[in-house]
This record gives C-alpha cells, structure tokens and sequence, in this order.
C-alpha cells in the first residue's frame, strides 16, 4: 500500500470515529454546565453532567429532553427531614380540628363543660369516699388482730396461725385501698386538666 492510500485509510478511520457518538445506538448526545458555567458534551461528559443538569440531544442538535441533576445525600437527608417535619405537623393540626369539631357537637355552653367536668369529680369522689371507708375500718381491724398476736399465749399455735394469716390479708388490702385512693387522686387532677384544655379549646373555636 503507497503512502496516498494509506493517508486515506487513516483518515476515513478518523472520520468514523468522530461520528460514532452521534450515530450511535441511543442517538442521544448528553449536554449540560457545570457550576463554572462551563458546557460538556457528548457520552465524555457523563462524569461532568453526574452533579448537574442534563440536556439531552439527538445529533442534529434538537433537545429530546431535560432531567434535573440528581440530589446529594445532604439534600436527601434534608429533604426526607422536611417531609417527616410537615407530615408530623399536619397530623397534630387534624388532631386538633378534629377535637374542635368533637367539642363543639357536645358542647353548647361553656357552663356544659363545668356540669360535666364537675359530675366526673363527683363520681371520683364519690369512690374516693367508699375506699377511705373501707380503709379505715381495715386499719382498725389491723390493729385489733397485732394486738391479739402479742397477747396470744406460745401454746395457742392454732390461734397465732389464724391471726398471722389475717394479718397478712389486712395488710394486702389496706395496700391495694392506699393505691386505689392514690389512684383516684391523680384521676382527679388528670380530669381538672383535660376539662380546662376542652375549655380553651372551646373558647378558641367560638
């Protein structure tokens, strides 16, 4: 082969593969600009176009399509922040519109949540009242069988066992009466509070 056709053949090699990119499969030629202002183009500019955004062409230079640069971790991160943020506040606002409307169908008069708050309190002390009650009389009774098992005399072994084991059962309930009253107590509290805020809300709504 003389020096002529080799020249040719070199440069029909060349001319090829400046085409390629342009004429191949996908027929897409990747555009876009860095954070320089700077443009890349063609599938060299991939690396380029990873945290930008992308044109895409065909080879006669008509846009296909545009696609915005995929987000960082940081972006992601705050993004999924931001979501959980506003999903969080607007399940509290539905809850709170939620309550309004349930206050205002039972509530007509801010004298109707006092009447209610005050017959729940009622009723509390009411229970607070039969427990005491029955406190008292197990502290009594209490007393009555300690004193019994110091005066009982060594040989009396079936009356000492007979007190011991009432003993134990005064002692368990007068237990169970003192958590039932401390119980009632902090119902008694919980109640003032959740009819104070219903009445807040009331006032708010109206």
């Amino acid at each position: 082969m003389n020096r002529k056709n080799k020249f040719r053949t070199w440069f029909g090699l060349l001319f090829v593969w400046f085409l390629f990119p342009a004429t191949s499969v996908q027929g897409q030629i990747a555009k876009c600009q860095d954070a320089d202002g700077k443009w890349h183009y063609g599938n060299f500019a991939s690396e380029e176009c990873a945290q930008s955004d992308v044109t895409h062409m065909d080879g006669s230079g008509n846009v296909l399509g545009r696609e915005s640069r995929p987000l960082t971790d940081e972006e992601l991160a705050e993004a999924k922040e931001t979501a959980e943020r506003d999903s969080a506040l607007q399940a509290k606002l539905d809850l709170e519109l939620a309550e309004r409307a349930r206050i205002a169908d039972i509530y007509d008069t801010e004298e109707d949540i006092a009447r209610a708050r005050d017959n729940k309190l009622q009723t509390v002390e009411q229970q607070l009242a039969t427990v005491d009650s029955l406190l008292v009389l197990r502290r009594n009774r209490l007393d009555q069988v300690s004193e019994s098992l110091a005066s009982a005399r060594p040989e009396a072994t079936g009356l000492i066992d007979r007190l011991t084991i009432e003993k134990d059962s005064l002692t368990s309930q007068i237990l169970e009466y003192e958590a039932a009253i401390a119980e009632a107590e902090l119902r008694k509290i919980e109640i003032e509070s959740n009819y104070k805020r219903e009445l807040m809300i009331y006032r708010d709504f109206n």
